[in-house]
């Protein structure tokens, strides 16, 4: 399956690929929403976005030929944990971090 075009990510030609290795040689391992395998050099991956690793679902895209590239983060396996104390914080800060919560982008783990 491809991306609906009105997806604010997708491309033409732009897929949902979920990463299965991720290799010391600066490749990772990703199988497209058709089933295909493709080897991606990571560092094709946006600036500032951390390396990808397994059971990661990211866009990629064709630059040409047969080189793709990783060109957004769309799912985290498990998500990321927001430590520290709820006490004397923002209520703009607590609102914020309680929607990311409803929405799984987020697990919160203050106190």
């Amino acid at each position: 399956m491809t991306f609906d075009p009105r997806h604010p990510l997708a491309g033409p030609g732009d897929f949902l690929g979920r990463v299965t290795s991720v290799g010391d040689d600066g490749m990772c391992t990703v199988r497209d929403s058709l089933g295909r395998e493709r080897s991606i050099r990571y560092s094709t991956r946006p600036k500032g976005t951390s390396p990808p690793a397994e059971g990661e679902d990211w866009v990629i895209r064709r630059l040409s030929g047969k080189t793709w590239a990783l060109s957004a983060m769309v799912r985290a396996p498990q998500p990321p944990v927001v430590e520290g104390t709820r006490a004397g914080a923002d209520a703009v800060a607590l609102s914020v971090l309680d929607a990311l919560v409803a929405l799984g982008l987020v697990e919160d783990g203050t106190t």
